[in-house]
């Protein structure tokens, strides 16, 4: 089993998972999803739009093709 080490040792994450993204919310603690809900959510749709997961507002052909997926 690997260990990952400190929270802040990213450079040991990257070497594991190399689609790592960190971002760090200021003010949140470990609870951030609760204590700062729409941050949160702005970070992963962001994170979803950059890979294309999310349709974002130059994402013009990802939404024509939701509407129409034939």
């Amino acid at each position: 089993r690997t260990r990952l080490g400190a929270d802040s040792d990213y450079g040991r994450f990257s070497e594991i998972i190399s689609s790592l993204a960190v971002a760090e919310i200021p003010g949140a603690s470990h609870m951030l999803h609760h204590e700062q809900p729409e941050a949160v959510a702005a970070v992963i749709g962001s994170f979803l739009r950059e890979r294309r997961c999310l349709p974002g507002p130059d994402a013009q052909e990802f939404r024509a093709h939701a509407a129409n997926p034939t």
